[in-house]
């Protein structure tokens, strides 16, 4: 077996560490009740590392009803790199087989999912591309997130920021959890590839339908392949709006799957 590198086992742990924090959504601090709910959701490759490792924050701190906070996650983590994994390789020449049976629980499910992760590390798929129909009949039986579609977030407001040229975030008052936040950078910035370059001047392009557009944000199981993924619908003022169909990758970013376009 080949050794594996303590920065791809500390990258699998702050990847576990994540998907912790975001679990717990806007109030930052994650219930044992929202972890259990969350942990199905994840690829399966990660479950066992963020289950051990969300037992292990727990376990240091138990008290009845407890919730685990990003502080008690980020004080986890340094422990964690320290103790868990930087002590087994003191040459720093990488974990060998025998390093890595004398780990932890925690510290072998991180040498797992950096393992996972490392094998996955293929490149990207370029997007899908689709015709956005208008007619319900057409958008059902294409599988196409429908016009009443239900979102979970709605970004009416606020101000799609830039410098130099390209993209640098959005700012809006809608409260998001994390992931939401994610999804909405990711499918801005594609927006901004196709459009709003081509609109910026000197100050920020603004969020709402007297202005830009509207994003809303959600998931949507498509019926032609089967699989849920994260959407962010873009209603644009003008002749760009699209829908963005996201797959989440082992770790944890987003991938543009379906680029479709509504005209």
């Amino acid at each position: 077996m080949s050794r594996i590198a303590k920065a791809d086992v500390n990258k699998a742990l702050s990847l576990a560490a994540k998907s912790i924090i975001d679990a717990g959504g806007s109030d930052g601090r994650t219930s044992r009740a929202e972890m259990k709910a969350t942990l199905s959701t994840l690829p399966k490759e990660q479950q066992p590392l963020v289950d051990i490792f969300f037992k292990f924050i727990d376990h240091r701190d138990f008290k009845k009803g407890a919730q685990v906070t990003k502080s008690d996650v980020d004080r986890a983590v340094t422990y964690a790199k320290k103790t868990l994994i930087a002590k087994y390789d003191l040459n720093n020449n990488g974990l060998s087989r025998d390093e890595i049976s004398k780990m932890s629980l925690t510290g072998k499910r991180a040498v797992d999912l950096a393992k996972a992760l490392k094998a996955a590390a293929v490149p990207d798929a370029p997007p899908r591309l689709d015709e956005g129909f208008s007619e319900p009949d057409e958008i059902a039986a294409a599988g196409q997130v429908p016009r009443d579609w239900k979102a979970a977030a709605t970004l009416s407001s606020g101000s799609i920021t830039h410098a130099d040229g390209k993209f640098t975030g959005f700012t809006s008052r809608t409260k998001l959890t994390s992931a939401e936040r994610d999804l909405a950078m990711a499918a801005l910035a594609v927006v901004w590839e196709r459009t709003f370059q081509y609109r910026a001047g000197d100050g920020d392009l603004k969020l709402g339908d007297q202005h830009q557009g509207i994003l809303k944000l959600g998931s949507f199981k498509r019926s032609d392949d089967g699989k849920t993924y994260l959407v962010a619908d873009w209603q644009d003022i003008d002749n760009d709006s699209q829908t963005l169909y996201f797959e989440k990758k082992q770790d944890g970013s987003l991938r543009l799957a379906i680029q479709q376009i509504n005209g």
